[in-house]
């Protein structure tokens, strides 16, 4: 087997890890896990979604938080998770470099993260693929 040189692990608590807490943790407290996660090595972050703020009230200062850390985030990767062009476009307002576009291969679990097919999503990535091109932004998918 052709093994890689390198890989990139994607720390992703700042999302994952947080989106499910009954309280909402606050931009401060972000910034602080941040920094200690950065401060342990880690180099690329999932820092937040832009996703609609009553779906997942967590991510609702994810641009706040982007603001406040991407001066702090020097050779570092700040990527944020998209569910669909909104999400995109949102993030490209608050400056994000790199966005990461979620669907699945389960039309269940695709209509449950994100309300519609995975044939619908995977027809939103061709429009995603455009306006991440037009608008110098990273898609990972």
């Amino acid at each position: 087997m052709n093994f890689p040189e390198e890989i990139v692990i994607n720390e992703v608590v700042l999302r994952d890890g947080l989106q499910l807490e009954k309280k909402i943790v606050s931009v401060k407290e972000k910034e602080e896990l941040f920094s200690r996660l950065q401060k342990a090595g880690v180099t690329s972050f999932e820092f937040g979604s832009f996703v609609h703020p009553k779906r997942v009230p967590q991510m609702a200062n994810s641009g706040e938080l982007y603001s406040k850390i991407e001066q702090e985030a020097k050779q570092t990767d700040l990527i944020a998770l998209i569910p669909n062009l909104k999400g995109a476009e949102i993030a490209y307002q608050h400056g994000v470099k790199i966005v990461n576009f979620v669907f699945s291969a389960s039309d269940t679990h695709n209509r449950q993260n994100v309300q519609k097919s995975t044939d619908a999503s995977i027809e939103e990535l061709k429009e995603l693929q455009s306006f991440c091109a037009e608008n110098g932004l990273q898609l990972n998918v």
